[in-house]
């Protein structure tokens, strides 16, 4: 039966007891559901035909909604239709350290009834939700689900802004060691990975804020309580993420500064080898002409007379540089 569900992209399907547990269904009892027999808990891979067929065809919701559940780009957001609830949350992809664009989305419909959950990829494992369900642990209502999904993505966003404070931490440890050859991909990928967290934090947020303040009858004082610590936490991303954002800013300039002193240093040395080796060239390339009279042409002792010279001119040039501090 699992293998069938996962084909048709129902990965989990509860009438849900009220206690804790429930009862797994299929597309077939999802079809024969009512109201009176507890809420239909359905969370579907919208990329499958069967989840996609019965969104559309069967589930009774409004075209804009079921839009809204199949949408891959959909932005963090909270609307009340009636008396439901379309609510999408953005989550963070596995793939975001080597592609910082790399987000999922996770889309919810809640009404009296029941509770549908769209994803693509995973945020929420379906497999973990079964265990508590059979167990009789898991969530008792469309409220506690909601928390859930939440919680769940404001984890991982947890997780991965220490991680990113803790990237930063190493890369200006690294710049106080002059260890700043390696640093540049990676001080590229933490200051994109915040870009992009900003831009779809704040309006999540404001989803979270949102539903804070609606009045469902599903939805008890308790949870409106756990809902504004989520948004607090989620306040306190945001400002961990600005953070972040001007530490790798600052390390990005002293990243520029001492690439660039270390090209002014090695151009500075071309410069000196440059004035001493100008001179010596300028002597040996006129007396390297093939025309008569060159001074000590037929001398025995005319070679080392000119090395001889050589040394005295780069002693003399290396005293001038010293006196002038050049070196």
């Amino acid at each position: 039966m699992i293998t069938n569900v996962q084909i048709s992209g129902l990965i989990l399907a509860y009438i849900l007891d009220g206690h804790g547990g429930g009862r797994e269904v299929d597309w077939q009892e999802i079809e024969a559901w009512e109201v009176s027999q507890g809420v239909l808990c359905l969370y579907i891979d919208y990329e499958r035909y069967d989840a996609r067929n019965w969104l559309l065809n069967s589930s009774n919701l409004p075209r804009a909604i079921t839009d809204q559940l199949l949408d891959p780009e959909a932005r963090p957001r909270c609307e009340i239709y009636n008396e439901g609830l379309l609510m999408v949350l953005r989550g963070i992809s596995p793939e975001l350290d080597t592609n910082p664009k790399a987000t999922i989305s996770l889309r919810m419909w809640v009404d009296a009834g029941r509770i549908i959950i769209t994803r693509m990829r995973r945020i929420l494992s379906g497999l973990q939700l079964r265990y508590a369900l059979n167990a009789g642990t898991g969530p008792k209502d469309q409220a506690a689900i909601v928390l859930l999904a939440v919680e769940r993505v404001n984890t991982i966003l947890y997780e991965t802004v220490n991680r990113m404070r803790d990237t930063v931490d190493d890369l200006e440890d690294e710049m106080e060691h002059g260890n700043y050859q390696s640093m540049r991909q990676r001080l590229l990928v933490v200051r994109r990975t915040a870009i992009v967290l900003q831009r779809f934090l704040e309006p999540q947020r404001t989803a979270i804020n949102q539903l804070r303040h609606s009045r469902f009858g599903w939805l008890s004082e308790d949870d409106f309580t756990q809902l504004a610590q989520i948004s607090d936490n989620m306040a306190a991303y945001i400002g961990d993420l600005e953070a972040i954002r001007d530490r790798a800013t600052i390390v990005s300039e002293e990243l520029a500064n001492q690439l660039s002193v270390d090209l002014n240093r090695r151009m500075y040395v071309l410069s000196i080898l440059s004035v001493i080796f100008l001179p010596l060239g300028f002597i040996t390339g006129l007396l390297g002409v093939n025309l008569g009279g060159i001074p000590g042409d037929g001398n025995p002792t005319g070679f080392a007379v000119l090395l001889v010279v050589i040394v005295v001119l780069v002693t003399i040039q290396f005293v001038l540089i010293r006196w002038h501090r050049w070196l």
